[in-house]
């Protein structure tokens, strides 16, 4: 069940106004959910899974080449290396690179 949150309509604005966003939070709040239901259009990337982890890490220029241009990156602080070709390609292509990080993060993670 999805609970409609306060911040979907202000997400949805800053979608249009920016080229990548980044929502940090606590563990479990429904974070994930809310990016889904905001940007349904986007391709969802968890890097729970340990693979793309790996492939993310090993290239992150093939990783993103192979992903479409509108991402939905969850928990995207365990590929630090994505950051700098996120930024760029997010300027670059002027679409939405939504991003979802824990507000408890290791230090100098979830930087752009």
């Amino acid at each position: 069940m999805y609970i409609d949150r306060q911040m979907r309509s202000l997400l949805t604005e800053l979608q249009t106004r920016f080229p990548a966003l980044l929502v940090t939070g606590p563990r479990q709040v429904g974070k994930s959910t809310l990016l889904k239901h905001v940007a349904p259009d986007h391709h969802y990337v968890s890097f729970d899974d340990p693979l793309l982890r790996q492939q993310a890490d090993d290239d992150p220029a093939l990783f993103l080449r192979n992903h479409p241009d509108r991402l939905i990156l969850d928990e995207v602080q365990h590929v630090p290396s994505l950051f700098p070709l996120l930024s760029l390609k997010s300027i670059a292509s002027r679409r939405t690179a939504v991003t979802c990080c824990p507000a408890h993060r290791p230090s100098g993670s979830c930087r752009t």
